[in-house]
């Protein structure tokens, strides 16, 4: 293997552990809320009519993200969407939160507001490891 090949390597490490982190961690949150729909609504208070749709968006998203995260090289862009995309899902999630637009219990809002910060740390993670690889 040529000296290039090894560098490559070493600089994308992060971005490709921090997308298949993300990736497994969107996944389960999606297969929980597919099969689970009806205990996130008992506990958090989050409606099936959410968590149903928005299961299968992550699962869709997570094989999308794990995709990436498994390519010879990865692509600057598709990075920038997850990670915006990611950003997105922290606003989303604090709007839900603050405007009280469904009836989270003390549980739900604390389930919101740590797979936000979460999400967030993954956004943050992606960004360091995309500007490693870029160097």
């Amino acid at each position: 293997m040529s000296t290039t090949a090894t560098q490559v390597q070493a600089n994308d490490r992060m971005l490709r552990i921090a997308l298949k982190a993300d990736a497994i961690a969107s996944g389960v949150t999606g297969l929980g809320f597919v099969a689970l729909g009806q205990m996130h609504e008992t506990l958090y208070g989050l409606p099936t009519a959410l968590t149903m749709p928005a299961g299968i968006f992550l699962l869709a998203y997570a094989a999308m993200v794990w995709f990436t995260s498994t390519r010879p090289q990865i692509n600057p862009a598709l990075v920038w969407t997850i990670i915006i995309g990611n950003a997105m899902w922290v606003v989303a999630s604090a709007t839900v939160t603050v405007a009280d637009l469904v009836p989270l219990t003390g549980l739900g809002i604390a389930f919101v507001a740590l797979q936000a910060a979460a999400v967030a740390l993954f956004a943050e993670l992606e960004f360091i490891g995309l500007r490693r690889a870029s160097r």
